[in-house]
């Protein structure tokens, strides 16, 4: 049976799809001559406003998508999952600058769930009331980690397993669909990540009990058995799963590897583009519109550093399969 519910939702972000930068538009956007140029390019492309840096065009676009589906989706839990990763960088963001005494604003992504407006930092003692439950208690146990331990390795661990396995949690739950075929191949690239990493410096299997989460396509406790005796093993484990080909990219360059997993997670909502009805639709545009967010603030940061125009053309994602 047809989920309607969403009509009005797919109807909205059909519109906006014309809207999207191309793959001609990203190459062009590279090849402008500097960084002010590039701004000028966008502004002439409706992209951005008049006085626009790159900080304010990535909020603006991404607090731009957040108000469209919010506005339009009929299940607003649906759309926390979505904002899931986004909400846990930020979460590690806001500790390291409560931390430091920093204000967070300038270092949050967007779209996220965590509203800053009620925010106050010098009520210490209540720091982090004005989060979510399920933030709230994980932003407290990696602040303790950070502050009282002195250990923020072990700060950013805590909030790296804490999204991991809220990934899984999606996953398992949406044992089918769109966003739990995502959430499983997020979830299980993270940890992928994590055991390469511990593998190349030989942590030990307590270590990494405690920072592999939970875990999809994967086996857990074969991925941490081979992580603890070494590379290699580890590497021949990970080959007889589907993220062979990544690993492959992962151990000539892990940037490639991050590459990677934006390219299969836009291969992977390719199937939704043409979908009239339902939430799978909704997923795919929220996918390539963060992702073209994530390349443009990319493209101007490496230019505004000045960097060569072939390497960015490496690291950059495709906005369509």
């Amino acid at each position: 049976m047809k989920d309607t519910r969403y009509a009005y939702c797919v109807a909205r972000i059909r519109a906006l799809e014309n809207k999207l930068l191309t793959n001609q538009d990203i190459s062009a956007l590279i090849n402008q001559h500097s960084y002010d140029a590039a701004l000028g390019w966008l502004f002439q492309k409706g992209y951005s406003s008049a006085g626009d840096n790159a900080d304010s065009i990535i909020k603006n676009h991404g607090e731009q998508l957040n108000k469209v589906l919010e506005e339009s989706a009929p299940d607003k839990k649906e759309l926390d999952v979505l904002y899931l990763l986004n909400d846990y960088f930020n979460l590690k963001a806001l500790v390291k600058c409560i931390a430091q005494n920093i204000n967070p604003e300038g270092y949050f992504i967007y779209p996220t769930t965590i509203n800053l407006s009620n925010f106050n930092g010098n009520d210490i003692e209540n720091i982090f009331s004005f989060l979510k439950d399920k933030y709230k208690a994980v932003a407290e146990e990696a602040y303790n980690m950070a502050v009282k331990a002195e250990n923020g390795k072990f700060s950013d661990l805590i909030v790296d397993r804490a999204a991991i396995n809220a990934l899984g949690a999606y996953s398992e739950e949406k044992n089918s669909g769109l966003l739990g075929e995502i959430c499983a191949f997020q979830g299980d690239t993270a940890n992928i990540k994590i055991a390469l990493r511990c593998a190349a410096i030989g942590q030990d299997e307590e270590y990494l009990n405690a920072a592999i989460g939970k875990c999809n396509k994967l086996d857990r406790e074969k991925l941490i058995k081979a992580c603890v005796s070494g590379v290699d093993t580890l590497q021949q484990y990970l080959e007889m799963t589907r993220y062979k080909k990544g690993i492959e990219i992962y151990l000539s360059s892990p940037s490639a590897f991050e590459k990677w997993c934006d390219d299969e997670i836009i291969k992977i909502t390719s199937s939704a583009v043409y979908t009239s009805f339902g939430f799978a639709p909704v997923v795919s545009y929220y996918y390539r519109k963060n992702l073209e967010i994530k390349t443009v603030r990319m493209i101007l940061s490496a230019l505004k550093s000045d960097i060569d125009r072939e390497i960015i053309k490496e690291r950059v994602r495709k906005l369509y399969a």
